[in-house]
Formats: structure tokens, sequence, C-alpha cells
């Protein structure tokens, strides 16, 4: 299947966290013009490994490290979490790289390996073989099913859009941030590095995470006006409302 067309995943291994970065500024630097931005000036960051081509509608096997940033949207109190925008991505395969790239997404190849040494989840990233992104988690048992639509945003030539993307996964019932460390990095991971001591405003792991990344047209996600594809409605980014992390 090609990397512009709808990819499903299913039986993914996950763990993703937001926090602040040590330069807040450089959160507003990667926002595009006239979004207006989480009040936290938070990034996100999630790293995943999909162990086998099964498990994929069609990208493969492959393994990937994305960091982004929270929109204005989302609120705590009535559990929902803000629009947001990746902005780089480390991934394994040029496979998975062609399709972050047709969606918008800076990429470069390397690999993400997730481990358990007892209760603690180590997720690894690295790019020659050089560790560029460490994270360690405590987790607890995986016995949570939370679903939900993640709503990510993205430029295009008439202007900001959103795409929805429908994700199931069992979740830990437990998760403390134990580390967090970006080393050697470049783009997107070098601006939005974690303080010495970061804080999680939130985290999560999941063993069984499934997912999707919506079609592209040309090479680009479909925008109003592409024919026979489903439009892109253009956002809003701070009154959607979804469910999920």
């Amino acid at each position: 299947m090609s990397s512009y067309g709808p990819q499903m995943v299913v039986g993914s291994r996950l763990l993703s966290l937001g926090y602040v970065p040590a330069d807040a500024g450089a959160v507003t630097a990667l926002a595009p013009g006239g979004v207006r931005l989480h009040h936290e000036q938070r990034a996100v960051l999630t790293q995943y490994v999909v162990d086998t081509a099964i498990q994929t509608s069609g990208v493969g096997a492959h393994s990937a490290t994305l960091i982004g940033i929270d929109l204005d949207g989302g609120t705590t109190d009535d559990d929902t979490v803000p629009p947001r925008m990746w902005v780089g991505a480390i991934v394994s395969t040029p496979q998975a790289q062609d399709m972050f790239a047709a969606r918008g997404v800076p990429t470069q190849l390397g690999r993400t390996t997730i481990t358990i040494r007892g209760d603690a989840v180590v997720a690894l990233t690295a790019i020659d073989d050089v560790p560029v992104v460490r994270t360690v988690a405590t987790v607890g048992a995986p016995t949570v099913i939370e679903t939900g639509d993640l709503i990510y945003v993205r430029e295009t030539p008439g202007g900001v859009a959103e795409d929805t993307h429908p994700w199931i996964a069992t979740i830990a019932n437990h998760w403390e941030l134990t580390s967090l460390e970006f080393t050697a990095t470049t783009g997107a991971f070098e601006r939005l590095r974690p303080a010495e001591q970061p804080t999680a405003s939130w985290g999560l792991y999941a063993p069984n995470a499934a997912f999707c990344y919506p079609a592209t047209a040309n090479g680009r996600l479909a925008t109003p006006g592409d024919a026979h594809r489903p439009a892109a409605a253009p956002m809003d980014p701070w009154g959607g409302r979804f469910r999920g992390h």
C-alpha cells in the first residue's frame, strides 16, 4: 500500500508524555501563525514500536519517535486534551519516513526500542547507533482500556487545518516519569529539549495501542477542494473538543 494511503497500526508498544521544555519560547517559534498555544507552552513526545508488518495496513514494521506542541483547545476538566501538531520525527524505515513526510512532518532516520525492566519502561531512540532520546517511566499493570479521537493540526497552502486520528489502547494503570533526556539532537528535538529536571504534565504507557493516520492526496493531506477526497475541516484551534491523550 502507498504511504499516501490511510494507514492503520495495531498492537504497537507506545510511551507518550507532555512536558514543558527548557526553552518555552521554542514552542511559540514552532507554532503556525495565528494559532494559540496551550497555556503551559507544552511539548509532546511519543515513542512507539511496531514489531511486525502484519500489525499495519501497509507501512510495515517500524519504530517512530515524534515530537510536537500542544495548542489551545482542550481542558482536563471535561476529560479532553488539546489539539496537537507534530514538528519532528525520527523513524526507522524509509517507508515510514515517506509516510510522515507526506503528512508534513520533518523526519530523519533512526531507531526506537522499548524495553521493560521490572516496573520501569525504557524508551530509547538512536540515530546512527548514537542515543538521542531516552525516556524512563515507572508503570503499573496494563488494565485500563481507553478510546478516543486525537486532533492533529497541520499547515496547508490554504491555511491551518486539522485531522482526526482515532485510537484504542490498553494503558498501564499507573505512570510516573523517572527521567527524560535529549542528547546530540537536532532540529525540533534540540529546540524542545526538556529541562534538566523535567516534570511531566501527563503520561501513559500502552503495550497494546492501535491508531490510524489519515490519507494523503498526491503526497499531501487532502484539503478542501481536492476531488474525490474527504475534505479536511478548517482548523478552530481553540474551539474543538475530543477525547483521549
